[in-house]
């Protein structure tokens, strides 16, 4: 009897055991769940790493939105990013910052990406426009720029490289919404790495910045001593373009057809003269050159030339020989 009340005793005492255990872990995931869902905020995260906090996903929703809508004359569904971003919770010490702070702060950390149409040179995108239409209009645009610098083609002028049009994500810093600013990024590699951007209607330092495939801070350090909360019209900031892809540029092969005459140049005959001692010569008779007509294939790339091969010969005049007698007499 002894020994039953001993066992319902530690059943008993199992039970109690148990059902405090199960209440301490509801307490501590209740508390972990209000902190986690009610007193974090969420954070826009840069490669793994928070760089804006929002007091909602909404309002995280919203910078990831205006940082998109950076980009002039493309949607927003249109960019992308280099970079990983996601939202997620922020860390437990993060405090929030308004809208306007956390779209400097995204920018100054991402790539924008945006979808157009880019010419890829042998795979490599190089510039990027708004149609297929326009990027057929560009490479139409370089054979005819390089094709009117000679006076006679021979064929179409063609392109070096591998040239082919795809609709795809590509860096900003490629995008040129005109065709001739798409035409001169193409054929001259982008030109220097720097320049000067004179402000337009509408310009914020972010887009600028954007544009150009840079952030914020680069901006900045471009331009020490300029307000660039205040911008205004007409003003110049200086710009930069660190984009690789943009060095590569279009090699136009042009073949330009001329017609020319030219002298053949005789050749020396000589002719052994037991009448002369060894060592002496005498002209016997004076050469004479020939001329022939031909027709030349010369062959430029982007305006330099570059070699040349005759087509086609037609001989107007035989040359004559010069024929001298070489003494082999001894002395």
């Amino acid at each position: 009897m002894d020994q039953e009340k001993l066992i319902h005793s530690l059943k008993l005492q199992l039970r109690i055991e148990r059902t405090a255990i199960l209440l301490l872990t509801l307490i501590l995931l209740g508390r972990w769940a209000y902190g986690n869902f009610h007193t974090r905020y969420f954070a826009i995260y840069v490669n793994n790493k928070p760089v804006a906090c929002l007091a909602t996903r909404e309002a995280a929703d919203q910078v990831i939105t205006q940082v998109k809508s950076a980009v002039a004359g493309a949607k927003a569904s249109q960019v992308s990013f280099k970079e990983n971003v996601k939202i997620k919770r922020a860390p437990r010490d993060a405090k929030t910052q308004s809208e306007k702070e956390a779209i400097k702060s995204v920018l100054g950390k991402v790539s924008l990406r945006v979808v157009k149409w880019a010419i890829l040179l042998d795979g490599i995108p190089v510039v990027a426009v708004d149609s297929e239409e326009q990027a057929g209009d560009v490479l139409e645009s370089a054979k005819e720029r390089f094709g009117s610098m000679v006076e006679n083609l021979m064929e179409e002028p063609h392109f070096k490289e591998q040239v082919t049009a795809e609709e795809m994500p590509v860096d900003l810093a490629i995008y040129r919404p005109k065709t001739e600013e798409a035409l001169d990024l193409l054929v001259l590699g982008g030109g220097p790495e720097g320049g000067v951007y004179v402000v337009q209607s509408g310009d914020v330092a972010s887009r600028i910045a954007a544009r150009h495939n840079m952030s914020l801070t680069e901006l900045e350090e471009l331009n020490p001593g300029k307000n660039l909360a205040r911008l205004q019209i007409g003003e110049e900031v200086r710009v930069s373009n660190t984009n690789n892809s943009s060095k590569r540029s279009l090699t136009v092969v042009v073949r330009d057809q001329i017609s020319r005459t030219e002298p053949i140049p005789y050749r020396t005959e000589s002719i052994s003269s037991v009448q002369l001692p060894a060592g002496r010569e005498r002209e016997l008779s004076p050469g004479r050159n020939g001329l022939r007509h031909v027709v030349v294939a010369v062959t430029y790339e982007n305006g330099i030339r570059t070699g040349e091969e005759i087509v086609e010969e037609t001989i107007i005049r035989e040359a004559v020989p010069r024929r001298v007698a070489v003494g082999i007499s001894p002395r």
